[in-house]
C-alpha cells in the first residue's frame, strides 16, 4: 500500500514538472504581433491565483530571451508588489543578456562575389553597423571583390575593405553614428608602412604618431609620446573612453619596461556624436637611443556604454497627472506635466537611475541625446524643437521638451538607455618602429 501511494505521489511530481519542462524549451513567436499577444498573455498569467502558473510565466518569458523586452510592462505604482517584482526579475536577466549583446564583438559573413555597395548595406543589415562611401567614385562602388562566407568580426571586414579598395576612415564624415570612407589620397613618397591597430573587441586601436622629444633644461620632462585613434562600432554610441595611466605599459626590442610615474591619472575622452573617433596623445618615458622598435604598447580602454534603449509611453498625455512613474530596468522616467510657454508646449521629463546603475552621477552630456516625440491618434509625429534643463543633480535629471502643439490625446513616447555600462577592454599595439 505505501509502496502503491509512493508510485502516485511520483507520478503526481512528474506531471507538475512537465509544464515547467516545457517552458525551459518552448521558443518565443518568431512574428512581432503574435509574440506581443503571447507575452501579453505571459504578463496577466503573472497575476494568476496560483503560485506555480506565476513560476512558470516567468520562466518562460525569460526563456524567450531579448525579443520579449520589446514588448514587455513598465513597473507602475498600480500593479501589485509581487508583480512588480516578477517584472523587474524578468527585466534585470534580459537586460544583462543585452548588456552581453551589446559589448560583444559584431560577427558577420559576406559570401560571393559582393560589390563595394552591396558589402556596405550587408554590413548594416546584419550587425546594424552604418558604413558610407558617399565621395567614392561609382566605378569603385561597383567594383566586386569575392568573399568565402566564413565568420568575420566588424573590424576584420573594414579592414578588408580599406586594404582592397583603397581607403581610409573620414572622422569629419557629415553623417552621425556612422563611419565614412572616402579614397586614400595618392602619396608617391609613401614607403608602404603597414600601419600598427589592433581589433579590441568592439573597439579598434590605432596607432598614428610617435615623437620623442628632449628638455634640455630639464631632462625630467623628456618624453616619447604615442599618438593613438580609438574607433568604435557604430551601432554602440559611446559616452566615454579613458585610458588610466596605470594600465599603460611599454616594452622594447630588449624586454625593458618603460611606465610612466609623473603623467596624469587618466587620458580623458568625451565622446561627440558628429566624430566616429577619439585621438589620445600618451605620454611616456623617453627610450633609449638604442631602441629601434617598441615590441608592445598596452593598455586598458574603460569605455562607457548606453545599454538597449527603452521606449517610454504615455497615452492620452493630457489625462496623465503629473508624479507619473514608470521603470524599465535601472532607469525611471517620471512625467513632470505640461507648462504652457507663449506658443509652445513644454512636456517635463525627470530622469533618474538606481543606485545600482547611477548613470548620472558623472557624464550627463549623454542624456540630452535622448528622444522625445508626440504621436497622435492617427500615426502623426509631432517631434520636440527644443528643450531647456529644469534640474540637474547627481541623481535626477530634469529636461523639458518644446512642442509647437499639444493634442490632448496624443501619446508622449520617451527613449532612453534603461542602463550605462562600464566596460574595460584591453588593447595592444605591437612592433612600433621608433624614429
Amino acid at each position: 500500500m505505501r509502496s502503491h501511494c509512493r508510485s502516485l505521489i511520483c507520478l503526481l511530481i512528474s506531471l507538475l514538472c512537465l509544464p515547467c519542462l516545457s517552458v525551459a524549451q518552448e521558443t518565443a513567436p518568431s512574428d512581432p504581433l503574435e509574440l506581443s499577444e503571447a507575452v501579453f498573455r505571459l504578463e496577466q498569467q503573472l497575476n494568476a491565483q496560483s503560485i506555480p502558473e506565476r513560476d512558470a510565466a516567468e520562466k518562460r518569458l525569460i526563456a524567450w530571451g531579448l525579443p520579449v523586452l520589446d514588448h514587455l510592462s513598465p513597473i507602475v505604482d498600480s500593479q501589485t508588489g509581487d508583480l512588480q517584482q516578477r517584472l523587474l526579475r524578468i527585466r534585470s536577466e534580459l537586460e544583462k543578456q543585452a548588456i552581453i549583446a551589446v559589448t560583444n564583438p559584431s560577427k558577420l559573413q559576406l559570401e560571393g562575389e559582393l560589390s563595394l555597395a552591396d558589402a556596405l548595406l550587408q554590413i548594416q543589415k546584419h550587425c546594424g553597423n552604418k558604413v558610407t562611401a558617399e565621395p567614392v567614385t561609382e566605378s569603385k562602388m561597383e567594383q566586386k571583390i569575392a568573399w568565402d562566407g566564413k565568420p568575420l568580426e566588424f573590424w576584420d571586414v573594414i579592414r578588408r575593405l580599406q586594404k582592397e579598395y583603397d581607403l581610409v576612415v573620414d572622422p569629419y564624415s557629415s553623417e552621425k553614428f556612422a563611419i565614412g570612407f572616402h579614397e586614400a589620397p595618392l602619396d608617391p613618397n609613401n614607403k608602404g608602412v603597414t600601419p600598427v591597430f589592433d581589433n579590441a573587441n568592439v573597439l579598434c586601436v590605432e596607432l598614428n604618431r610617435v615623437d620623442s622629444s628632449r628638455v634640455l633644461a630639464q631632462p625630467s620632462f623628456d618624453r616619447t609620446t604615442y599618438g593613438i585613434t580609438i574607433r568604435w562600432e557604430p551601432r554602440l554610441r559611446p559616452i566615454s573612453i579613458d585610458i588610466p595611466r596605470a594600465s599603460l605599459k611599454v616594452v622594447d626590442q630588449f624586454d625593458q619596461v618603460w611606465t610612466d610615474e609623473q603623467g596624469a591619472d587618466v587620458y580623458y575622452g568625451m565622446v561627440q556624436p558628429e566624430f566616429p573617433e577619439l585621438e589620445y596623445s600618451l605620454t611616456q618615458p623617453l627610450v633609449s637611443r638604442q631602441v629601434e622598435e617598441i615590441k608592445s604598447l598596452s593598455g586598458v580602454a574603460v569605455a562607457v556604454l548606453p545599454g538597449r534603449i527603452e521606449s517610454f509611453q504615455f497615452p492620452g498625455i493630457g489625462q496623465v497627472p503629473p508624479d507619473t512613474k514608470q521603470t524599465k530596468g535601472g532607469a525611471t522616467v517620471t512625467y513632470d506635466g505640461m507648462l504652457k510657454l507663449d506658443d509652445l508646449f513644454g512636456a517635463r521629463i525627470g530622469l533618474s537611475f538606481s543606485e545600482e546603475n547611477n548613470a548620472l552621477e558623472s557624464h550627463q552630456s549623454w542624456a540630452y541625446q535622448n528622444e522625445c516625440y508626440l504621436e497622435t491618434k492617427d500615426g502623426r509625429r509631432i517631434d520636440a524643437i527644443g528643450s531647456e534643463t529644469y534640474q540637474q543633480e547627481n541623481t535626477r535629471l530634469g529636461v523639458m521638451f518644446l512642442f509647437p502643439e499639444y493634442p490632448a490625446d496624443a501619446k508622449l513616447i520617451y527613449r532612453t538607455p534603461a542602463a550605462i555600462v562600464k566596460v574595460e577592454i584591453p588593447f595592444e599595439l605591437k612592433g612600433i618602429k621608433l624614429p
